[in-house]
């Protein structure tokens, strides 16, 4: 499975492996509560700020290696995935070439169409009419990752944000 690690605010790491295990912190879920009687809260909204992952890396060598992830989220959305261990060879400017390929940073930040679709309260398939239309540019605006569209946030924020969304 491919996967991409934020290596700055330009580039991302795009990498071959196996998701070996997803560990959340409680201090990086945000919980808010609600009153129901007697001093009894339940919990209404739960939204995750970050957690770890360990994946198996396949070096383009044959190799394998275990690199930690850090993954955050904001609004509800993917915002952005790094690990210290490569983040470190890229600030000591050493090869990244027997990792990954490296791309531009432009497929970061980004929605699916549900995200989309409950975001900003439009059908889902408005937003695969806005791809084939040619009002969300493959390459530029959106992406397809298997049988899934992805959409950069501000693009979908163009189309269909001004202040319409929850």
């Amino acid at each position: 499975m491919k996967f991409y690690i934020n290596i700055n605010d330009y580039e991302v790491l795009e990498l071959e492996g196996e998701l070996i295990n997803r560990e959340l912190e409680d201090d990086r879920i945000d919980v808010q509560y609600s009153h129901i009687e007697n001093g009894v809260y339940a919990p209404i909204e739960v939204s995750i700020k970050e957690y770890k992952e360990k994946w198996e890396v396949d070096k383009k060598d044959g190799s394998t290696e275990i690199v930690e992830c850090i993954v955050r989220y904001e609004n509800e959305s993917f915002h952005d995935r790094f690990s210290d261990t490569i983040m470190n060879k890229f600030l000591e400017t050493l090869d990244l070439s027997s990792y990954g390929e490296v791309k531009e940073k432009c497929f970061i930040d980004l929605l699916s169409t549900q995200e989309i679709a409950k975001k900003y309260n439009v059908v889902e398939s408005t937003v695969r009419k806005a791809i084939m239309e040619g009002r969300l540019k493959e390459g530029v605006d959106c992406k397809k990752y298997g049988k899934s569209w992805v959409v950069k946030k501000e693009a979908a924020e163009k189309l269909w944000g001004q202040g319409r969304h929850k």
